[in-house]
């Protein structure tokens, strides 16, 4: 089991960096303060699309989550099945086949990375 840090405390640097460094908390706060206008402007959005409120009451995926996936798939209707939409996104395991063996590997990844 290894030893818990205190997240105040700082961390271990690589070889080559020559000591230690604390945690770039200032960045996260930054990025925060940038993406704020952005999130007051995609909010209303993703209210007024019934696909991205449909989308929301999925547990885990909220209102900007819901405008992505629905935005990211387009019209849904271009799909003829569930199976198809799967594999657009790319969440079906690849299978790998020859001869009398099958294998089912990872994720295929084709399409938006987004959508994983």
């Amino acid at each position: 089991m290894s030893p818990t840090r205190s997240p105040s405390s700082p961390t271990k640097a690589s070889p080559r960096s020559g000591g230690t460094r604390s945690p770039p908390l200032g960045v996260v706060d930054d990025l925060d303060r940038q993406l704020g206008p952005l999130d007051l402007e995609l909010r209303p959005l993703a209210r007024a699309d019934r696909r991205a409120g449909l989308l929301a009451t999925i547990p885990g995926v909220a209102e900007l989550l819901g405008l992505t996936i629905a935005s990211e798939i387009g019209e849904v209707s271009r799909f003829p099945s569930a199976r198809r939409l799967v594999g657009y996104a790319g969440l079906v395991p690849r299978i790998k086949q020859s001869g009398q063996s099958s294998r089912v590997g990872r994720l295929s990844k084709a399409g938006p990375t987004t959508l994983r």
